[in-house]
């Protein structure tokens, strides 16, 4: 039986709010990079929260998390870094 790694990297889930502020960090720190690894991150933790035992959220919420998702899928793959300015 494998053991589950949550994005946190370790076995035990965040409490929700923890996600929750974890991914608007990972929004603001994608706004300032446009790295594609950050926009992969903002969707594992959207999956996380989705799935975690302690989601409270109605399907309205939830819904529309899966639609957060389906866009920062779509920003890991086309999204081109940021330009540095002087």
């Amino acid at each position: 039986m494998s053991k589950i790694v949550y994005a946190s990297g370790g076995a035990e889930p965040q409490p929700t709010e923890a996600l929750e502020r974890r991914i608007a960090n990972l929004i603001r720190h994608y706004l300032r990079t446009r790295s594609p690894a950050i926009a992969q991150s903002v969707v594992r933790h959207i999956e996380q929260l989705c799935s975690h035992p302690g989601f409270e959220g109605d399907a309205r919420a939830r819904c529309a998390y899966l639609r957060l998702r389906t866009h920062w899928r779509w920003l890991a793959q086309n999204a081109t870094p940021a330009r540095e300015t002087a």
